[in-house]
């Protein structure tokens, strides 16, 4: 088949000027260097699509207020409103090629969110190389609030691995496959990453003596690879007052434990569905079961009941056997209220059912609204939480023990994203 060199050269530019962006770390805490670093981006990207097919870079910054329960010095200060992160974007597609890359600089890291080139095939199915969305369980995401639900933290939404995943959306069916060798990040003890992922502690990776700060969990010495994805879903009812997506997402893959040098493994199985009922199909119904298991082979010493997850400079063991439920109740509002024009609010539980015998469930329960508003994008969320990493208990073994007398905790939540 005759393709065009432009065809080509326009997608491995695309993601040569993304990688020279990524690469070349200016000074980020100077905001004069962040906006000249962007309207380079921006005429570079100008002469690509003025010869080579269409291409945008965007970008977007976050602000965030939050007030929780359970930090008092934060409610003597009425909250906390601060500076989430600044992101760009690019996307293209020129032909059958098609691109897709974000980079994300946040107040205490900077991450790569996701990069991909894909390829369309003549049956109209793609092939998409490089960093991407893992096809598993509801997508694109399994809730609807800023932070997530249950299955995010424990890697089952929103996850992106490196890697060569098929897409393939036929008539009624999604069929999406995918062989991922290993995480965004080979260095498992790198935590600063925006997907949860398995990792290594990193005191035990820099051969630090840190007994007694996990035991008997301490020395998490695991990492993914070799992990196989399978997602096939299907609408069902499309001309019915119910239309509703039905999936099957299956997983698994490879432990390596870097002090034994043995291999266990890690599966998991999910049955999901989005519906879609009432006038204009404005309200909206999701169902998850996640079953999971990871079989490291540990040290002796070393209990198999918890695995160490990490994102965000920040490590949580999570049982290594477990059972997950989401459901999510959503209703849409076309409005014109001055700027805003479209409002979703929502319900959104997930709960984490934990093999080992007598650890405490995970829980988390949003109520809240994303409200679009010109070039904003806002969550309003009230977030109530149990044995959560991030709602008032002890953040390392929350997924794991938790603590059967955990109270709820309330944390309250605006983010305010402004794209462009």
């Amino acid at each position: 088949m005759n393709r065009t060199k432009s065809h080509l050269l326009f997608p491995l530019c695309g993601l040569w000027i993304f990688a020279v962006a990524a690469l070349a770390e200016p000074d980020y805490s100077d905001p004069r260097q962040t906006g000249e670093a962007i309207e380079g981006l921006k005429e570079r990207v100008g002469e690509l699509e003025s010869t080579h097919g269409d291409f945008t870079l965007g970008g977007a910054a976050w602000l965030n207020f939050e007030y929780s329960s359970f930090n008092d010095q934060q409610k003597d200060r009425l909250g906390d409103f601060r500076f989430d992160l600044i992101r760009i974007e690019a996307r293209g597609s020129s032909g059958p090629w098609e691109i897709s890359a974000q980079y994300r600089w946040y107040e205490y890291m900077d991450v790569i969110h996701h990069a991909w080139i894909g390829y369309e095939l003549e049956s109209g199915a793609q092939i998409q190389t490089g960093i991407s969305q893992v096809p598993f369980g509801l997508q694109p995401f399994a809730s609807h609030s800023y932070w997530f639900g249950v299955p995010y933290y424990l890697g089952f939404e929103d996850d992106y691995q490196a890697g060569i995943k098929y897409v393939n959306q036929t008539g009624d069916w999604d069929i999406q496959a995918a062989y991922y060798p290993n995480p965004a990040l080979a260095t498992p003890s790198s935590n600063d990453r925006y997907a949860w992922n398995i990792v290594t502690n990193t005191d035990l990776a820099a051969g630090a003596d840190f007994e007694g700060d996990f035991s008997p969990f301490e020395e998490q010495a695991n990492r993914q690879n070799d992990q196989l994805n399978l997602r096939l879903a299907r609408e069902v009812g499309s001309d019915s007052s119910f239309p509703t997506e039905l999936g099957l997402s299956t997983q698994y893959g490879r432990l390596y434990n870097e002090i034994t040098e043995d291999h266990g493994d890690h599966w998991a199985l999910a049955l999901h569905s989005r519906s879609r009922f009432g006038a204009d199909d404005a309200w909206g119904l999701e169902l998850e079961w996640i079953s999971y298991g990871f079989n490291p082979e540990n040290p002796d010493g070393t209990s198999d009941d918890a695995v160490l997850f990490g994102a965000f400079l920040f490590d949580s063991l999570a049982a290594a056997e477990g059972d997950i439920y989401v459901a999510n109740l959503t209703r849409e509002f076309n409005v014109d209220w001055g700027p805003v024009s479209h409002l979703t609010c929502y319900l959104n539980y997930s709960v984490l059912d934990k093999a080992p015998s007598g650890w405490a469930d995970s829980k988390l329960h949003t109520t809240g609204c994303s409200i679009t508003a010109g070039p904003t994008f806002t969550f309003v969320d009230i977030i109530r939480g149990k044995n959560h990493n991030f709602m008032g208990v002890d953040p390392v073994t929350a997924f794991a023990q938790g603590d059967p007398n955990a109270d709820w905790e309330t944390r309250f939540n605006i983010n305010i994203g402004i794209y462009w």
